[in-house]
C-alpha cells in the first residue's frame, strides 16, 4: 500500500480571534459543566496555524512538534493545539490507511497574534483551525 503522507501537503489556517456579544448559562449538562450560548463576532485579526506531516526520512521525530512566533501561548502542556491534535489522531488512528502504523508526526507552526486570556477566544481558534 502506498503511504498515505504522500498525498500530504502542508495546510495553513486562519484562527480568527472572536468577541462574546452576549453569553448566558442556559443549564447544567449531566457531566457537571454548564451548557452556554453565546452570540460571537469573528474579528480580522487572528492567529495562523500551519501544519505538515514530518517524512519518515526527515529523521527519528515520532511526535508532533510546535514552533511558536509572536506572543506567549502559554505552557506547552496547556496548548490546545496539541491536545485537539492528540485528540484527532486517537480517532483516526483505527481507521489509518497505513494501520497498523499509526498517523505521522506533524510539524506545526503558529503565528501567534491574539493574547492569552484576554477573552479573545485564541486558544480555542487554534485549536478548531
Amino acid at each position: 500500500m502506498r503511504d498515505p503522507t504522500d498525498r500530504l501537503a502542508p495546510i495553513v489556517r486562519f484562527a480568527p480571534a472572536k468577541l462574546n456579544l452576549t453569553l448566558a448559562v442556559v443549564g447544567r449538562r449531566p457531566d457537571g459543566l454548564h451548557t452556554l450560548h453565546s452570540v460571537m463576532a469573528a474579528l480580522t485579526v487572528g492567529d495562523r496555524l500551519s501544519a505538515a506531516a514530518i517524512p519518515a526520512a526527515a529523521g527519528e521525530t515520532t511526535t508532533d512538534t510546535l514552533h511558536v512566533e509572536g506572543l506567549d501561548p502559554g505552557p506547552p502542556g496547556e496548548n490546545l493545539v496539541l491536545r485537539a491534535i492528540a485528540l484527532a489522531r486517537e480517532a483516526v488512528r483505527p481507521t489509518w490507511p497505513a494501520a497498523p502504523a499509526v498517523p505521522p508526526p506533524l510539524a506545526l507552526r503558529l503565528e501567534k497574534r491574539i493574547p492569552i486570556a484576554a477573552g479573545l477566544g485564541g486558544g480555542s481558534a487554534d485549536a478548531a483551525a
